[in-house]
């Protein structure tokens, strides 16, 4: 059977897909628990309430800058038109002279060589 012929989904259920939530929208429990949190944030002064309390403290007001804000910044980010981001990078490396063996040796305090590898066998 060629690529061609064969089903496109062969699974238990036969071709696509059949029952389940569609794809993003969230279950029950998560959609209560963001009301309940929303209600309570209400009855607890709302955003005047958490304006005072981040104003209250550096501590807090670094804690609302650091953990509370971030959370409604997108979790992907995209460049313009929604398309990649475009990065400039320039990277300056400071090129040093070649050093032949002996200026090296003796730049770092080894004295020149007097012979091959060869020759400084000390057995």
């Amino acid at each position: 059977m060629s690529d061609a012929e064969a089903p496109k989904n062969s699974g238990r259920f036969g071709e696509g897909r059949i029952g389940g939530r569609k794809k993003g929208v969230p279950n029950k429990t998560t959609r209560t628990a963001l009301e309940t949190i929303a209600m309570a944030a209400e009855g607890l002064g709302g955003g005047e309430r958490m304006i005072e309390w981040a104003k209250s403290s550096p501590e807090n007001e670094k804690v609302f800058w650091g953990t509370i804000y971030p959370k409604l910044l997108p979790l992907q980010i995209t460049g313009k038109n929604g398309g990649a981001i475009e990065t400039n990078s320039k990277i300056d490396l400071a090129l040093r002279p070649q050093l032949s063996r002996d200026e090296w040796l003796l730049a770092h305090g080894l004295g020149a060589s007097t012979g091959t590898a060869d020759q400084c066998n000390t057995g």
